[in-house]
């Protein structure tokens, strides 16, 4: 009777653990992790385990010596350490995913914000004043530095905003730029506007790099 009452426990103990290994392997391998089915199975199974459990007890608990009601102990700890790890492991996963999504999104953003500006700094270079000309130095340099200042105040109407919050969240995934903060929060010309925008564009390539290489 000992042994016929250790072999269910074990029995138990494995199929407990073995269910929740594969719910939780199950409800991992889907995109997105399906934490919410997971929960729901992993407990449902240990339940089942302890229902079973509370039953072998309270049926033979009369012939349940010490060491089958210590048995009943230990099953009920490894069922529910099982629980407790499988469900642990797939909020992982999906804290991982969700993690993941937030920095594609953000690369994405970055690079096409890049591009916007890339192209806003071709549209203002195709209405630039002319160069400077000896014999009409002032005028044409004055004319260059109202250009300078009217695409600078353009650039901040349209960029201003959306580049600062890009740049704190990249910060927030450990990326900077030492040219790139030079000049993002108040670029004086074309040039320097040019600047933020391919330094952007390098912050989001490493931001790619760090999707596919994390850190372990």
């Amino acid at each position: 009777m000992r042994a016929h009452v250790g072999s269910l426990y074990a029995l138990t103990a494995t199929s407990a653990i073995a269910g929740c290994a594969a719910v939780a392997a199950a409800a991992a391998a889907l995109t997105p992790p399906a934490v919410a089915i997971a929960d729901r199975y992993l407990t449902l199974t240990a339940i089942l385990v302890g229902a079973t459990v509370v039953t072998t007890v309270a049926t033979r608990h009369r012939t349940l010596d010490r060491p089958g009601r210590l048995a009943a102990v230990v099953v009920v700890l490894a069922a529910g350490g099982a629980w407790h790890a499988a469900r642990l492991w797939v909020h992982e996963k999906q804290f991982d995913f969700l993690v993941g999504a937030q920095q594609r999104q953000l690369e994405l953003s970055a690079l096409e914000l890049a591009g916007d500006i890339e192209n806003f700094v071709r549209q203002r270079a195709a209405q630039a004043p002319r160069r400077p000309a000896p014999e009409t130095w002032d005028r044409d340099v004055a004319a260059m530095l109202a250009f300078d200042n009217e695409t600078a105040a353009l650039f901040a109407a349209q960029f201003g905003p959306q580049v600062r919050r890009t740049r704190n969240l990249l910060v927030l995934e450990g990326l900077t730029d030492r040219d790139f903060d030079a000049f993002y929060r108040s670029p004086a010309n074309a040039f320097q506007i040019d600047i933020v925008a391919r330094r952007l564009d390098a912050l989001a390539r490493r931001l790619h790099r760090l999707e596919r290489h994390p850190a372990m």
